[in-house]
């Protein structure tokens, strides 16, 4: 008896969420005819401003909108309406930015370098950070085996180099997989008008190595802040010191020449070389352990393999900005690789993203992307067009 008594309750249930479930069909129907319906005459509109030369964003006719919507929504769905009429908004003008073509100061001076088409040098001079031996001397060989390449001991010093044309490329790294970005070298891109055309991925394997002289106990280990990142349980189990160093080959080297109870942490290949007693290998946090490089310059070298475009892109302090600035990538289904933050330092606390995404600078739909970007952020800079790494 109180099981079909059950039955029947749990019946009407279901009967009630089936109907239920049958109505929000319907409402989602309707949402998306009327969807479909906005954004044709959002696309009107932006005929309208092209034959009138007005600009597709109209703060004072969104705030409005805005403001409508909070009058008349349900206080607990009041930050919803909001959020959902924003993107509604944020899609219609991105929309209208491919309708007009109308293409910003920076659309159009990227349009203009990527039109430029350079020969590459046949015979290129490389620059590289580190010295002989450093992990960055390995991904310069490897990229331009058998050159002329030259070693810099400062991130800046590449990019000097690169700009004052004493070397047609230069090689640095960029992100570790397990200790994250160079930020001093995104920061360089950001302040040089160079770039990146293509990627070099190296697997790195760190070993701890000493002066063979060394016959006191190790205290202290040194090396590139990189480097220390990635060896950090490592370092912490054996308690051991770090200290920071400008490269790992310039740690080796220099416990090469001393026989203090230091000890370098850099590649077993630089250990030997500088005639070191490796004490134990493959000594980083993640066996799985990858760098990637960057190949810099002043020209930009594009082809049709490349497949990774990379910016640097400046927006507000406030409230949605982020989520507008994804909402360009959302809905033309473009996939994000890398995005990354640091703010900028000034007194509105306005950050700096870094992005990778998948495109060509040559195609249309990334221009298009990249304009629309241009006209909502405060400031945008384009670092270069590469062939996505995977390879050890």
């Amino acid at each position: 008896m109180l099981n079909s008594f059950k039955n029947k309750i749990l019946k009407k249930i279901s009967l009630n969420l089936k109907q239920i479930r049958k109505e929000i069909d319907h409402i989602d129907k309707k949402l998306l005819d009327l969807f479909q319906k906005r954004m044709n005459y959002s696309r009107k509109v932006a005929n309208y401003k092209k034959g009138h030369n007005q600009a597709v964003f109209d703060k004072n006719r969104e705030c409005k909108i805005i403001n409508k919507i909070k009058e008349r929504s349900l206080p607990k769905y009041k930050n919803s309406a909001v959020l959902f009429f924003s993107h509604l908004m944020d899609i219609s003008r991105y929309f209208q930015y491919d309708d007009m073509q109308n293409y910003s100061e920076q659309t159009k001076s990227i349009i203009k370098k990527a039109n430029e088409n350079y020969d590459l040098p046949k015979d290129p001079k490389v620059g590289y950070f580190g010295i002989e031996g450093s992990y960055c001397n390995k991904a310069a060989l490897k990229y331009f085996p058998d050159r002329e390449i030259k070693s810099y001991k400062q991130f800046s010093e590449v990019f000097d180099a690169v700009n004052d044309g004493k070397v047609d490329f230069g090689v640095l790294p960029i992100r570790n997989s397990t200790a994250g970005s160079v930020n001093m070298v995104y920061s360089l891109l950001n302040k040089n008008d160079l770039y990146i055309n293509d990627i070099i991925t190296l697997k790195i394997s760190h070993c701890i190595a000493t002066n063979k002289n060394n016959k006191a106990g190790i205290k202290e280990v040194i090396s590139h802040y990189q480097v220390l990142d990635q060896c950090s349980n490592y370092i912490s189990n054996h308690k051991y010191k770090p200290t920071l160093f400008n490269s790992s080959a310039d740690a080796a080297l220099f416990v090469s020449k001393n026989n203090k109870q230091v000890a370098a942490i850099c590649s077993k290949e630089t250990a030997v070389k500088y005639g070191l007693e490796i004490i134990d290998e493959n000594i980083q946090n993640n066996k799985e352990n990858y760098t990637r490089f960057i190949v810099i310059s002043k020209n930009l070298y594009l082809s049709k393999k490349q497949n990774v475009i990379s910016i640097i892109v400046t927006i507000p302090n406030s409230t949605g900005s982020l989520n507008k600035l994804l909402t360009n990538f959302s809905v033309r289904n473009v996939n994000i690789i890398k995005i990354e933050s640091q703010p900028i330092g000034d007194r509105d606390f306005n950050v700096i993203f870094y992005l990778d995404f998948y495109g060509n600078i040559n195609d249309k739909s990334s221009i298009n992307l990249i304009n629309s970007i241009s006209f909502e952020a405060e400031n945008l800079k384009f670092l270069g067009c590469y062939k996505e790494d995977n390879n050890e």
